[in-house]
Formats: C-alpha cells, structure tokens, sequence
C-alpha cells in the first residue's frame, strides 16, 4: 500500500461536519504508545477499553485536525504541519464522523500514485476504507462488510495541489 505522493504532511479543511454542532470532539484521550507522529486527515478510532487513539478500526472514525505544533525549519502552510505525539503536553483533537459529513484532505493511499490517478481517470467517485495506517484506500470496488465506508473525489487543496473530496457514507 502506497500513500498518494504530497508535498510535506497531510492536510484537512472542513466542508461540513456534524461534530462542528454537538461539539463531539475527543481532546482527552491519549495515543497508542508506538504512534509517534499524527497529522491533520488522519482516519482515527478510539479503543475505549485501553482508553486510547488507535489506527485500527475498533469504534466508529474520527478525523484528525488538531492545532499547529511543529513546522519543518523555515517552511510556510499547512502542508508543513505535523502532530509530535507527547501523551502529557498536548493531546490531539479528533472530531467524530457520522454519515453525511464531507472534508478536503490529501491523505489517501493506494496501490501507487500513478494506480491511484488511473482508477479516478476511469470514476469519478470511488470508495474508501480506512487502511489502518491513518489514510484512505480508494478502490473501485464496493466492500458490502465494511462499517465505515468513503465516497472520494479527486479535487484540489487550498494550496493548489492536489486533494480529495471525501463524504462519509457509512460510519
């Protein structure tokens, strides 16, 4: 599995998230150890249990945007953005996905780039499903056993790369 190349680190803009108005927003819960970095896109879960932010799907998605923290030396934008995870200065903020809710992000996985833009070059939509690695994996195949199910469109970010017009189908 590959991630489809970007430039810096991932990145996410809200288009519409019902989190935004229940304030269903996890900020207290730490990493998994063994995760060191996160970034802004992610597709997270929340191992209640072991009370703990995982990549494995084990609850319902959450979406990584949380604040600015460290930047490459001398870079500018949000593509430069990535979480150090440190369980006892700052924790990151995950907003709880639920059907309907739509996000540009750039974090999207796949047999390899130039695969990636062949199977949008043939669809104009494809699934996604989280990967367990944080990202989306876009096939043309529909998974009918997932719990979490993507409608992702092939877009540009803010910063005129390209990005990804995702939906939550099922979550």
């Amino acid at each position: 599995m590959a991630q489809y190349k970007i430039s810096g680190h991932g990145v996410v803009e809200h288009n519409f998230l019902a989190s935004e108005a229940t304030r269903q927003i996890e900020a207290q819960t730490p990493v998994k150890d063994g995760i060191e970095t996160l970034e802004n896109g992610m597709i997270l879960f929340i191992d209640r249990k072991n009370n703990e932010i995982v990549k494995e799907e084990v609850s319902c998605p959450y979406l990584m945007h949380s604040t600015v923290r460290y930047y490459r030396a001398g870079e500018r934008g949000l593509n430069h953005f990535v979480f150090n995870v440190n369980n006892e200065e700052e924790l990151p903020r995950l907003w709880k996905l639920a059907e309907g809710d739509s996000f540009h992000t750039n974090l999207i996985s796949g047999e390899s780039t130039e695969a990636i833009d062949a199977l949008f070059k043939a669809n104009e939509s494809l699934y996604g499903y989280p990967d367990g690695n944080g990202m989306i994996k876009v096939t043309d195949t529909k998974d009918e056993n997932a719990k979490c199910e993507f409608i992702v469109k092939k877009s540009t970010m803010q910063n005129d790369e390209v990005g990804f017009y995702v939906v939550v189908n099922k979550a």
